[in-house]
């Protein structure tokens, strides 16, 4: 008898598949899935518990208490006395599997979800998360081997009325529910998500006080104490005067302080290849709350000026002891007489806050409205500071007008521009731009961090300015915006030669050493940044020269990504006019993404040994050469031997600003663009392999992340609309049919790219084109004849590996229709809904994205078809309905084409017959709003 064997992928897919089985069984045998569950903690390998905290929905809903059990289990790691520390205890604090939750955001992870479904298990989930970072936090701040320093926590205690209570943290811990904040991504979305489920009770008209005690009750960080207080500023009328004696401590006053201004000057969304669009939506959609902008000083008026006597009487209950014990946050505080006195004085000016006899009404016309009046005079110390502030302020105004300028479509105002050039050139001074970038200057070895100075003659936009890190940077950015935006009015009054010199000075300030991009530095205000932007708009505009050629190429070099990004943004536009330039920039940059792995020292990360400065010194001086002499070079081939690396970040940044459109209209560079983009798929197809049984090269982590190939694949998807269709067979689609079924993640980033760069087009100024519609048959067709997904069609969850290729058909990605519910497009693509609805249509894992898009799109197919596609799902399926709520799913969509189309389907006798089979299936199945329907199709009307 032959001997059956199953290679290693195989065994692990069949494995994940009876595994997702079993927990999907949750509703029918909880106990025996619970006690799965309980054995996969004991001891399974770490893909099974990985897999088992990924599929959650179904153990959130029917064995919340065995999901949480596990999750704490396999979540929370303990703070190790002994041992080295790593830079992943900084931000993890002990709590594992942080980039699961990236980026952190209240969608992310099964909190809301539990939150819904089981309030108690999901508050246990997130005050065992939250509680056990914080305590990590604790141990950190202890140990010296963490941040070069150590000091002793100590906890604010809440006088309650229930008794005092201690909670644990400084300012970055309370700020842990907000995304921008430094922590465990974990637990950032566990607290945004119990945010937004105390603002959901809230609006349902759940009774505020109790919700705040409830979730307070479990907490010992602060963490949680910041969203109630941001639940407080949402909703104050609800939550006064319950929310009172948990915010009678000057510590919260102070942390909710640092909060709030971290919201207003929040760092942007960094997705530079668009990755995370989806969740970024929402989280501005959040960050436009009111409540944002306020703090918890906004709380006290409203109460102090209140004429309910039992909101008042509450007030001074709570606050009857505020400041009485110096709230020191470390114990070592305690010694230092210039921390106490600060301390005390920061107590004083809360205090005055606290004064009725502080305010006074003020009538603006009709409006009248109460301001606070400080019971004292500024110290000399905070009059400087504030003269400082306002100094910082003016620089920041110029650097606020430049920003806008440079986004801004319309020419600047020249009154206003004068103004604005004569103040950044008063603020000049000879020796600018001669020293490190302004965020070197902020970098340094770690100490202890100050008190932050807090007054009432401190706001939050009164900051400490240090060594003036923003006014060079300022004066950089009002030129570039000058040189960008009013070139001619710059040489007409007398300011171009200044615009230049103060570009090329700042664009040659010190570099970063010889360690090849730092992909983490985001610095929008940034003189070399200015530099970059500035000079190649004065290339765009034929202003350019030698030196500037010269320096705009020398900026290629730069560690930071978005100093090169900016080079080739600015050059877009100016490939045809300044092509030597153009092309030795791009030369320079895919020579350096290349770094033999005899160039770098060993465990020194990418930092270039004494071969590899040499190297980079040549590529340097042969393209400064060819610049000089007028020569075009041949773009670099990619090949990267076994040992080393390839800057596949500095190469997006790149790619993302070659203007596709003009460049494939000219032969010799389209072949050189092939030639690239060949010879990328070739490094990104080996990358993708490494690790792979049949794989015997020396490294086997792959160094192509997820990042990368979702970007890379949609700039082929970008490029292949450009080319004829052989090319486009040739060099996009035929090398990525012949890695399936190895690679379906590569195939699935290709679809998504045709989706968004071929097919999201809206008439009737971007039409759809006839060729993006044969490229989707064609890729699709494929596809649906491939075993792989043809061994779907019976099975009731889709397998990992064909998952999203199978949904993205039908335009749907993790769950969501990613196109625009106006798009008009879909009825175009009808024969190849229909062809899958063919092969895959009865998996009820692709029916549920079926119907996501049916649910979003209905409106512009035609009543028949759509009954026609549902029907014959139906009839082919056994039990269609049985899960992921499918039933009232096609319900809604039934209904809502009964609503719109009624005549039309009552028209047409085998359309109703089919429609009328339909309604019938979902109410036998127990569909309650299929027998609505049903009650409606037996009326008069039919």
């Amino acid at each position: 008898m032959a001997k059956f064997t199953i290679d290693y992928k195989t065994r692990q897919e069949h494995e994940s598949r009876l595994r997702k089985t079993i927990l999907h069984s949750a509703d029918a045998l909880p106990d025996r899935v619970a006690e799965y569950i309980r054995g996969a903690s004991a001891g399974d390998r770490w893909q099974v518990r990985e897999q088992i905290l990924k599929t959650f929905p179904p153990l959130v809903d029917y064995l919340p208490g065995t999901f949480v059990d596990f999750a704490l289990r396999e979540l929370i790691d303990g703070f190790e006395e002994e041992g080295g520390a790593s830079f992943s205890d900084m931000n993890e604090l002990g709590i594992r599997g942080t980039m699961d939750y990236h980026p952190p955001a209240h969608v992310q992870g099964p909190f809301l979800r539990l939150l819904g479904a089981n309030e108690d298990e999901g508050l246990r989930l997130i005050h065992g998360l939250t509680n056990a970072a914080t305590a990590y936090w604790c141990g950190r701040e202890r140990d010296e081997r963490y941040l070069g320093y150590s000091r002793t926590p100590l906890p604010i205690v809440l006088r309650l009325p229930s008794g005092p209570k201690e909670l644990w943290g400084n300012e970055e811990v309370y700020c842990w529910f907000r995304h921008t904040s430094v922590g465990p991504y974990a637990v950032i979305s566990a607290l945004m998500a119990l945010e937004v489920w105390m603002e959901e009770c809230l609006e349902a008209g759940r009774d505020a006080d109790h919700l705040i005690h409830k979730v307070m009750a479990g907490s010992q960080s602060v963490a949680v104490l910041g969203v109630c207080v941001a639940i407080a500023l949402a909703f104050p009328t609800r939550c006064l005067p319950g929310v009172l004696p948990f915010i009678a401590h000057p510590l919260v006053w102070r942390m909710d302080i640092y909060r709030r201004a971290k919201d207003l000057q929040g760092p942007p969304m960094i997705d530079f290849f668009g990755q995370h669009e989806h969740i970024n939506q929402k989280l501005q959609e959040r960050k436009r709350r009111p409540q944002r902008g306020l703090d918890i000083r906004n709380l006290v008026p409203l109460v102090l000026l209140a004429e309910n006597s039992t909101v008042r009487a509450a007030f001074e209950k709570a606050f009857a002891t505020f400041g009485e014990d110096l709230p020191f946050q470390f114990e070592e505080q305690k010694g230092r007489e210039e921390e106490v006195q600060a301390l005390r004085a920061e107590i004083e000016d809360y205090k005055g806050l606290l004064n009725r006899e502080n305010y006074r009404q003020v009538q603006t016309g009709e409006v009248s409205s109460w301001r606070y009046e400080p019971p004292r005079k500024p110290t000399r110390e905070e009059h400087e500071r504030f003269e400082k502030s306002l100094e910082f302020h003016e620089y920041m105004g110029l650097a606020l007008w430049a920003g806008t300028t440079l986004k801004s479509t319309t020419p600047p105002d020249p009154s206003k521009m004068a103004q604005v050039v004569g103040a950044a050139r008063s603020y000049g001074r000879a020796e600018d731009f001669s020293r490190g970038s302004s965020h070197e200057e902020r970098t340094g070895s770690p100490g202890e961090p100050a008190v932050a100075p807090t007054s009432i003659y401190s706001p939050d936009w009164c900051v400490d300015t240090g060594l003036d890190p923003i006014r060079e940077p300022a004066i950089a950015a009002v030129a570039a915006a000058v040189a960008s935006k009013a070139w001619d009015w710059a040489k007409q009054c007398g300011h171009a030669d200044w615009c230049r010199s103060v570009l090329l000075a700042a664009a040659r300030t010190s570099g970063h050493g010889h360690e090849l991009m730092s992909k983490g530095n985001v610095f929008h205000l940034d003189h070399k940044l200015d530099a970059a932007k500035g000079l190649t708009a004065l290339v765009a505009q034929g202003a350019g020269d030698a030196q500037i050629g010269q320096t705009v190429l020398s900026l290629v070099l730069d560690a930071q990504l978005q100093v090169v990004e900016a080079v080739f943004a600015g050059l877009r536009t100016a490939w045809w006019l300044e092509e030597v330039l153009y092309w030795n920039c791009l030369s320079l940059t895919l020579s350096i993404s290349v770094v033999p792995g005899n160039t770098i020292e060993p465990g020194m990360g990418l930092r270039l040994n004494e071969a590899g400065i040499v190297r980079l010194r040549a590529l340097w001086e042969r393209h400064a050469m060819n610049l000089e002499r007028g020569e075009k070079p041949k773009l670099p081939a990619i090949e990267v031997d076994d040992r080393g690396f390839f800057l596949w970040n500095l190469v997006g940044r790149t790619l993302m600003h070659l203007p596709l459109d003009e460049l494939t209209k000219h032969e010799e560079v389209k072949a050189a663009l092939l030639q690239l983009a060949d010879g990328l798929l070739g490094w990104t197809i080996s990358e993708n392999l490494r690790g792979a049984d049949d794989d015997d090269r020396p490294r086997r982590h792959s160094e192509a992340p997820r990042e990368w190939s979702y970007f890379f694949m949609s700039w082929l998807a970008k490029l292949a609309r450009l080319l004829v269709p052989d090319e486009a067979e040739r060099h996009v689609f035929a090398p990525v049919r012949a890695i399936w079924p190895r690679l379906p993640d590569l195939t699935a980033d290709l679809l998504s790219g045709l989706i968004r760069y071929q097919i999201a087009r809206f008439p009737p100024l971007d039409p759809l084109e006839p060729e993006t519609l044969r490229t989707w048959e064609r890729v699709c067709f494929d596809l649906l004849a491939r075993p792989e997904l043809v061994s779907e069609a019976d099975g009731e969850y889709l397998s990992r590996d064909c998952s999203e290729v199978v949904t993205l058909m039908v335009f749907v990605s993790h769950g969501l229709y990613v196109l625009k519910e106006e798009w008009p497009y879909g009825p175009t693509f009808a024969g190849i809904i229909g062809r899958w609805l063919e092969v895959v249509g009865t998996n009820h894992d692709a029916q549920r994205a079926f119907l996501t898009m049916l649910g979003a799109a209905w409106r512009h197919f035609p009543p028949n078809q759509i009954v026609g596609w549902l029907h014959g799902v139906a009839s082919r399926s056994q039990a269609p309905w049985r899960s992921h709520n499918n039933g009232e799913r096609t319900a809604r969509i039934i209904h809502a084409l009964w609503q719109r189309s009624r005549a039309q389907l009552i028209a047409d006798s085998a359309v109703f017959l089919q429609f009328s089979g339909l309604v019938d299936l979902l109410a036998a199945s127990g569909v309650t709003l299929a027998s609505v329907i049903q009650q409606q199709l037996e009326g008069p009307h039919t």
